[in-house]
């Protein structure tokens, strides 16, 4: 089960960390530590936080698609690929940025065409 930071208490979430009950999946998102969860499960269940997690219109691209969909992947990905429509920044380009180790943010803008900046 995913626990949103949103939906806990401060102390709450920070009791469960000390006592090695929850760990963190990624800003915001946390899960049961007992779950033993493999690689492709705990990249499902991050995909799942940061589904719930984002309220803006976004899908997810790249190898974190690929889990959505069941396919194959060569390997876990380490990223979550987040695609949303963009802002255009105060120079004209779409906005791009890394939102945490573990997720990474794509943007573009509809008059780009397919054309999208990626941040590292």
């Amino acid at each position: 089960m995913v626990h949103l930071a949103r939906d806990n208490d401060h102390n709450r979430i920070a009791a469960h960390l000390r006592h090695d009950e929850w760990e963190r999946l990624c800003r915001g998102a946390y899960v049961s530590a007992a779950t033993g969860l493999t690689p492709t499960q705990r990249a499902l269940v991050t995909l799942r936080a940061v589904d719930e997690r984002l309220r803006a219109p976004h899908w997810f691209s790249h190898e974190s698609a690929a889990l959505v969909w069941g396919l194959p992947v060569w390997r876990t990905p380490t990223a979550t690929h987040v695609r949303q429509p963009g802002r255009p920044g105060l120079d004209g380009t779409a906005a791009s940025a890394a939102t945490t180790a573990i997720s990474t943010r794509h943007t573009s803008r509809r008059s780009e065409g397919c054309r999208s900046r990626t941040s590292s």
